[in-house]
């Protein structure tokens, strides 16, 4: 029915609302977190916090794997993290603590 469809398309839109706040907040907090990093590398972290792939990150951004590769590479240097420190943990790390 046209209610029925209505509701749905209510609920629908709190969905994406909830989710767009949600994201939003989650990048204020890498930002909050991590100024060291620019802009795109923060997206970068938001996207590999979310278990987007590095191939995945480079089509969402409009850019190439190897851009993303390299990114990634000079967020772990500014992060001073080691080879077998892993990204998304230290991230995950990061994020949560309480400074």
């Amino acid at each position: 029915s046209i209610r029925r469809q209505r509701q749905m398309c209510i609920r629908d839109r709190q969905h994406i609302s909830e989710w767009y706040t949600h994201s939003q907040n989650k990048k204020n907090i890498i930002a909050q977190k991590l100024p060291m990093l620019s802009e795109t590398q923060q997206e970068i972290c938001h996207l590999i916090l979310e278990n987007h792939s590095t191939g995945n990150i480079a089509k969402t951004l409009g850019k190439s794997p190897s851009n993303i590769t390299c990114q990634r590479s000079k967020i772990r240097a500014k992060l001073h993290l080691k080879k077998e420190e892993d990204l998304k943990t230290v991230l995950q790390e990061r994020i949560q603590k309480r400074i």
